[in-house]
């Protein structure tokens, strides 16, 4: 940069705004302005600083390279005091300016579709196939949201490649189709939703989010942790009977980052921003462990309270504690969101379901533990009423509350809700 024309530095500026008000405008940007910044400063040794935090707007500032990477990571110092808010700026080498990753299978993508909050993704399967599926979606959110200022686009692309072949071929439900749907589902929060004007995530934390909705399944065996904990299988041992599946999905997902090269997604971040997206990772994954629904309704509670008695300003940044119960709040629901869709999309995840949990309750009854699912009892359709009366409609009467703009979520519920009314009396 410090090479470049000062015209030069100004489109190299415009094209790193990464303020989100900004990104509502569906991150175009003008390929002509890439054509004219100039490739031969590509090997300069100098940095460039980019601040990623979206309260302070986007800025872009000149930093001595060193190859010591302690010098990267070193705090920040105003007043004599650490300025925890410079941590969000991180040190990217020249040639990190925004790019668009080209798979074989993007131009199959339109904005018609995995923008709309109606995008069925199992014709999509159908039409890219299950291998595809998830690098597709996960390729278009990353070119939407310029990951690529955080993540190499070649890395990116193996370790999604990875996360889908983790994924089940053989299991009815927690499959590389339902990670990918979780991700294009929370993608649509930030559309229709407008959700950051509430959450203000800087960049790094809506990585941290998409990059969890992929991984949050990972190498799920088709059970859950009450038979995993009442058989004494391995892995109840390993994560002391808590979140055990959660536990193995986020490990298992760092595993495949920290022993592949080609797969290390991080490898172009400072040490700083990689343990931060590590933690809230790691948070994300663990709150999809439904134990944690009624933290979820708490943490909603409190801040519905704090709106109406005229505690909350909008305006001021959220504490690291609220930010990241936001992160966890937003993969929970687009988690449980099946009876969000229309009604056609809705019903082929339900029976995914009943059959995923049926298979569960037989597994129990094969080894003598009190059956949790008894497909002889329990039918699909009184099932999926159970889980709209007693979780879904309850949790998204406080999210809607929170996220106006999503109230299409509680139209579908209703929408799916009444075909099962009508059947059982």
């Amino acid at each position: 940069l410090n090479n470049s024309k000062p015209k030069n530095k100004n489109l190299i500026k415009e094209l790193l705004l990464l303020n989100l008000d900004d990104k509502q405008k569906k991150f175009k940007f003008n390929k002509d302005l890439i054509q004219q910044i100039n490739p031969s400063s590509h090997h300069s040794p100098n940095r460039v600083k980019i601040d990623l935090n979206p309260s302070s707007g986007s800025r872009i500032m000149n930093s001595p390279s060193n190859n010591n990477n302690s010098s990267r990571t070193k705090k920040i110092k105003k007043n004599n005091e650490v300025n925890f808010q410079e941590s969000h700026k991180l040190f990217l080498p020249k040639e990190k300016i925004p790019k668009t990753i080209k798979t074989i299978n993007i131009n199959l993508i339109s904005n018609e579709d995995i923008e709309s909050n109606t995008f069925n993704i199992f014709q999509f399967d159908k039409d890219v196939g299950r291998e595809n599926t998830l690098l597709s979606i996960s390729t278009y959110i990353y070119n939407k949201f310029f990951f690529s200022l955080l993540i190499n686009s070649d890395k990116f692309n193996n370790w999604c490649q990875k996360i889908a072949g983790g994924y089940s071929k053989t299991i009815p439900y927690h499959t590389s189709l339902h990670a990918a749907d979780v991700a294009q589902t929370s993608f649509t929060y930030f559309i229709y939703g407008k959700i950051n004007n509430m959450c203000k995530f800087n960049n790094i934390s809506i990585c941290s989010l998409f990059l969890s909705c992929l991984c949050h399944d990972f190498k799920h065996p088709g059970l859950n942790n009450n038979f995993m904990k009442e058989i004494k299988h391995e892995l109840a041992t390993r994560y002391n009977d808590i979140s055990i599946l959660e536990n193995m999905h986020i490990a298992e997902t760092f595993k495949i980052i920290n022993e592949n090269k080609d797969c290390d997604i991080f490898t172009d971040i400072d040490s700083y921003t990689y343990k931060q997206i590590r933690k809230e990772m790691i948070s994300c994954v663990l709150s999809t462990d439904m134990f944690y629904h009624s933290k979820h309704i708490e943490f909603m509670n409190k801040i519905i309270e704090k709106q109406k008695t005229g505690n909350f300003n909008e305006n001021i940044n959220n504490t690291n504690e609220d930010n990241q119960n936001y992160l966890n709040l937003i993969i929970h629901s687009a988690d449980i969101s099946n009876p969000t869709k229309p009604f056609n999309i809705y019903i082929n995840w339900g029976k995914l379901v009943y059959e995923e949990l049926s298979s569960i309750g037989d597994k129990e009854k094969e080894y003598g533990i009190k059956c949790s699912f008894d497909r002889e009892k329990l039918t699909l359709e009184k099932s999926q009423i159970s889980f709209i009366d007693y979780i879904v409609q309850p949790f998204y009467s406080n999210f809607l509350t929170i996220f106006p703009k999503l109230q299409y979520l509680n139209d579908n519920v209703n929408m799916c809700h009444e075909p099962f009314t009508n059947i059982i009396p």
